[in-house]
């Protein structure tokens, strides 16, 4: 390999490739040549896969190349898709890239149905990380719990022999009680009687209890549990159809959450939230890239008027409307930068 670094001396071309791009690098850190060492940065960065980035993170930490690890931490966030997803979360939990591994997640817990339906992908999830999946608040199933039941059984019957600590494990993470009640019956019953589920009577169990969740409406305001705890995504409506917020589409969920999706790294974050959510109490109504809400405080009871701006994921409170009010809806003017407010007075 010194011939290679001594040919670059005289023709001011580094031969790297990916049979010697180890060896390079290993001489050029042996004579210290910076030049060199910054093709080879240059060359990791431009070649970097899924294939290869576990090998090229190895090579960076080994010869303290920060540049290129911080590189493809991000490179990991920008090129996930369903089919990579699972490896690349792998790949940042092995290097301890934790805010990558974060993000990856979310990404995860979005595109969940599109990852769960792909055999190849769903065969190789550890078991650790589809239960962490499967039992988040913030899994993106909206009114499709269905598919969660349906990711489990398949799931298990790509696996060899599992445990029943496992069976009991991954069938509890299922909210059976956003499951529709034809569903539990038409999927979920006929599986937990299957011969393969004979002994697994505490699945058995809460399909039972879900059943009677769903056929008993006396029963349903007395139970709380995972039986049918929300998903913390659940109920989202979109502030525009198909709209956005600087580089950010904008979600709000009405149980106090804001989330954004990153267009450009497709990941989901969580943003800060105003006071003033409180469920069935807010307008919101978007105006030359900004969010305004129009609503009640739900800590003082008193009218308020707040806008949020993307960019800096921040609420910026502003003087009320007149009269205050419940606030029955609103339309915007973006052309002309107005909103218009229509609902009851408050006349107390």
């Amino acid at each position: 390999m010194f011939q290679v670094i001594v040919d670059c001396f005289y023709t001011t071309k580094l031969h790297i490739t990916f049979e010697n791009y180890g060896e390079v690098i290993s001489v050029a850190q042996m004579v210290q040549n910076n030049e060199i060492l910054s093709v080879c940065e240059q060359w990791l960065k431009y070649n970097v896969s899924t294939e290869n980035c576990s090998a090229f993170i190895e090579l960076a930490e080994k010869y303290c190349m920060e540049k290129v690890k911080s590189f493809i931490a991000k490179w990991l966030c920008k090129s996930v898709q369903p089919e990579n997803c699972v490896r690349h979360i792998q790949i940042a939990e092995n290097y301890e890239l934790s805010e990558t591994s974060e993000n990856l997640f979310h990404y995860f817990l979005c595109n969940f149905i599109k990852i769960s339906r792909r055999q190849d992908q769903l065969k190789d999830i550890p078991e650790d990380l589809l239960v962490k999946v499967l039992s988040s608040d913030k899994l993106f199933v909206y009114k499709k719990e269905i598919e969660v039941f349906r990711a489990v059984r398949t799931w298990l019957s790509l696996q060899e022999n599992p445990s029943r600590e496992t069976v009991v494990k991954m069938f509890k993470t299922i909210r059976l009680g956003l499951v529709p009640e034809d569903k539990v019956k038409e999927e979920v019953y006929p599986f937990v009687t299957s011969t393969a589920m004979e002994s697994y009577e505490i699945c058995k169990y809460y399909t039972r209890k879900a059943i009677k969740y769903h056929e008993d409406v006396h029963f349903q305001p007395l139970y709380t549990g995972p039986l049918n705890r929300p998903r913390g995504i659940e109920g989202l409506f979109h502030i525009s159809s198909g709209d956005a917020i600087g580089n950010t589409y904008n979600v709000i969920n009405l149980n106090t959450d804001i989330f954004q999706v990153d267009l450009e790294s497709k990941i989901l974050r969580e943003s800060t939230i105003h006071s003033a959510f409180a469920k069935g109490s807010v307008c919101l109504v978007k105006v030359n890239n900004f969010l305004f809400l129009f609503g009640i405080d739900n800590r003082s009871f008193e009218a308020v008027t707040a806008r949020y701006d993307a960019s800096i994921s921040s609420w910026e409170t502003l003087e009320p409307v007149p009269h205050g009010g419940a606030i029955g809806s609103t339309a915007s003017m973006p052309d002309v930068g107005e909103i218009l407010l229509t609902g009851k007075i408050n006349n107390n």
